[in-house]
């Protein structure tokens, strides 16, 4: 990862993380698939911004702008 997109990966990961525990203490389970697959697949899809919404509410949970444009090789792409 590039610095400002591991500090996004960061910043998003600690809020969903947050929000997650906050749902959990609650009896909520509904997140944990949300923002395991978010945090899983944003690395590689880091290239159009994201939303990340509560799956019953709909709610956004968070929103993470693009890091990189779409013609742009993230760090990945740039290793094969």
């Amino acid at each position: 990862m590039t610095t400002e997109q591991g500090d996004a990966y960061g910043r998003m990961s600690r809020s969903l993380i947050q929000q997650l525990k906050q749902a959990l203490v609650k009896g909520d389970v509904t997140l944990l698939g949300v923002v395991m697959n978010v945090l899983l697949a944003w690395p590689d899809c880091s290239f159009r911004s994201e939303t990340v919404r509560h799956p019953r509410t709909k709610a956004v949970l968070c929103y993470q702008p693009a890091v990189f444009q779409e013609v742009d090789a993230n760090p990945r792409r740039r290793r094969h």
